[in-house]
């Protein structure tokens, strides 16, 4: 292979070795990023994805409705982790627990960005018609992420151990759906009393 790249670069300065260098650290860097993506917890790159590649992203992000939407995406890929596990048979207690957890880190997150958009924002610029949409979706993603670990849940060759963890999950998914529900109707009415 490095006599092939010296034939190649015959000729050329340091300067184009070390740029082919940099390409292939770049290409083989990003490979490991982009097969990160579709880690579980216990795969060895899933770190890779939620303490390099997530961060990231979470850098980039600066306007509350572009972060409040990738907390909630953030939010929705530990519910997919979640129902892969349950699937291959490997949604185990330690596990669960760190996913339901993140899960309901990035809820909370996403809820605080919504916060910072409904305080910093005068309602004639359609913030309700923005915070509304993102509650929306949260609550749509969730309970459809729900119903999926149902389903997995009700496998016969589900064991009960699995299906404790697969319950656990669900409630996390209702307290946080619910909640919303809650702080959504004592907005509304603290607003019609006023």
């Amino acid at each position: 292979f490095f006599s092939l790249v010296r034939e190649v670069f015959a000729g050329y300065s340091r300067l184009s070795y070390a740029f082919v260098a940099v390409l292939i650290f770049l290409f083989s860097g990003s490979s490991v990023m982009y097969a990160a993506e579709r880690a579980v917890p216990g795969d060895i790159l899933y770190r890779v994805k939620t303490d390099v590649t997530e961060p990231l992203r979470d850098r980039l992000i600066k306007k509350p409705e572009a972060r409040a939407e990738w907390e909630i995406a953030k939010a929705v890929r530990r519910l997919e982790e979640a129902e892969t596990l349950a699937r291959e048979k490997k949604l185990d207690e330690p596990r669960r627990a760190k996913l339901e957890r993140d899960f309901e880190k990035h809820a909370d997150r996403a809820e605080a960005a919504i916060g910072e958009i409904e305080e910093t924002k005068p309602v004639a610029t359609g913030t309700e018609i923005v915070t509304g949409r993102i509650k929306r979706k949260f609550d749509s993603e969730a309970s459809s992420h729900k119903k999926i670990l149902e389903n997995i849940g009700g496998r016969k060759d589900i064991s009960e151990r699995e299906k404790k963890e697969i319950e656990s999950m669900k409630k996390a998914i209702d307290r946080k759906v619910q909640g919303e529900r809650n702080r959504a109707k004592d907005r509304s009415q603290s607003g019609a009393k006023y």
